[in-house]
């Protein structure tokens, strides 16, 4: 969806849903005893909820529904592949709308537009809204010629620290050449090798692809790493220390 705006010459904007999943519609009828500090007459007395509550196994669906349904009214609906992106037209306009959970993206040509689409989300719903700057642990940035580029300062800086590895030595490559890893006998769990590889897998998705490999190689060690491993997973980490500025960059072409 970013490299779509860039390509259109769409502007984005940020918003936050606060509370979202009390704004969902129940189905079911559901009683609960009233919460601590709650007075009532009876101890015997109990609560038919009216609406979705935090903790309800339901509230994330009944929230998504209910807010598909009011996008529904602006003409804007789910595509088939994924229901978390909303298309349609708002005041004559091509617009994009992204939504995981109650953090969303907003895409328009038209800058006005994209303010009134906002102003109407908010009109039924309290939102914080922003430049799109971050969204999700990942950096947004507009240039002046249109490109949009994707980081993970942030979120790179907080795994180097996780391993202590801010103020290691930097290296130019992800990964030693002509490594010839095997599998452990038994895995070493003194070293936080399985939680390294799903933060490198994260990072992989979203902004570096140049650490695919790298982390695909180690990936296959997860259930037999020893000190070999994780000392491999270090080389991956000073390789980050050097590119932290590194991303995506999507053009308008």
């Amino acid at each position: 969806m970013i490299a779509l705006a860039a390509a259109k010459g769409m502007f984005a904007k940020a918003f936050d849903v606060e509370t979202a999943f009390l704004y969902g519609i129940l189905k079911e009828v559901i009683y609960m005893k009233p919460p601590e500090g709650y007075i009532t007459d009876s101890v015997n007395t109990i609560c038919r909820l009216n609406k979705s509550l935090y903790g309800l196994k339901q509230a994330p669906r009944c929230w998504s529904e209910h807010f598909q349904a009011f996008l529904k009214r602006y003409n804007l609906k789910p595509i088939e592949s994924d229901p978390c992106i909303y298309t349609g037209t708002f005041e004559g306009e091509s617009v994009y709308l992204l939504m995981y959970v109650d953090d969303g993206l907003v895409f328009c040509r038209n800058q006005d537009i994209l303010n009134n689409i906002l102003d109407t989300i908010g009109s039924v719903f309290k939102i914080k809204t922003s430049d799109a700057n971050a969204y999700l642990g990942f950096e947004i940035s507009q240039t002046h010629t249109g490109s949009i580029m994707l980081t993970q300062k942030g979120y790179t800086r907080a795994f180097l620290e996780k391993y202590n590895m801010t103020e290691c030595k930097p290296t130019s490559v992800p990964m030693l050449t002509n490594l010839d890893l095997v599998p452990a006998s038994e895995s070493d769990t003194r070293y936080p090798f399985r939680q390294f590889i799903g933060g490198g897998m994260y990072l992989v998705q979203v902004s570096r692809p140049d650490l695919a490999f790298a982390v695909s190689k180690l990936s296959q060690f997860t259930t037999c790493f020893d000190e070999t491993h994780w000392k491999c997973a270090k080389v991956l980490l000073r390789y980050l220390a050097k590119t932290i500025d590194w991303g995506i960059e999507y053009k308008p072409s």
